[in-house]
């Protein structure tokens, strides 16, 4: 099998799983995780200088980091995104 054969092999079967792929999640957790993200920054902003609130601002901090890291370790936008070209 020559190299073009191959790459054409791959590509057929990375349309094919492309096509089968549900995007409704991939949209749902996309946007579920950014308003998360943006709701617990907003919180950990607000609060910050209350200082009976420093653990709920610290724990707020470090789950909207995880919901970003999950988001861009998905890729979840780019796979959405890329539905709507």
């Amino acid at each position: 099998m020559s190299h073009e054969e191959h790459f054409a092999e791959i590509k057929t079967r990375l349309q094919q799983s492309i096509n089968e792929h549900k995007t409704f999640t991939d949209g749902f957790w996309y946007n579920a995780l950014t308003a998360l993200s943006l709701l617990l920054s907003g919180f950990a902003s607000a609060f910050a200088r209350e200082s009976g609130y420093a653990a709920l601002v610290s724990l707020a901090s470090a789950t909207a980091a995880l919901c970003i890291a999950l988001e861009r370790a998905l890729g979840l936008g780019a796979r959405w995104r890329s539905i709507l070209k």
